[in-house]
C-alpha cells in the first residue's frame, strides 16, 4: 500500500510529464485519495496504451496474465515457455 516512504518516488512522477499524468500530479503527494486515484488512471491508461499498440503491431505478442489467479498465470506461462529438464550424469535434474 501507500506509505510515506513512497514520497520519493511520486514526487519524480510528479516531475515526469506521461500519458495521463501531467507535470505535477498528483497536486498533494500526502493525499492518500488523491495519489491513489492519479496512479489508478495512469495503469490504466497504460494498459490500454499497450493493447492499443499490439493491436496495431500483429508482430509483438501481448501476454496478459491475472496476477490474482496464480494457478491460470502458472498454466498460461507454462504453455508459453515449457520447461525442458536436463538430467546430469549426478542424477540430479536442473530446469533451463
Amino acid at each position: 500500500g501507500y506509505t510515506r516512504t513512497n514520497t520519493p518516488m511520486l514526487e519524480r512522477f510528479r516531475s515526469c510529464d506521461l500519458p495521463n499524468l501531467p507535470r505535477g500530479v498528483p497536486y498533494n503527494v500526502s493525499d492518500v485519495e488523491q495519489v491513489r486515484s492519479a496512479l489508478m488512471e495512469v495503469w490504466c491508461s497504460h494498459v490500454l496504451r499497450v493493447r492499443e499498440f499490439a493491436r496495431h503491431h500483429p508482430s509483438h505478442a501481448l501476454v496478459e496474465l491475472d496476477l490474482y489467479d496464480v494457478n491460470a498465470s502458472a498454466h498460461a506461462m507454462s504453455e508459453l515457455f515449457p520447461l525442458r529438464r536436463n538430467v546430469t550424469t549426478s542424477g540430479k535434474g536442473s530446469f533451463f
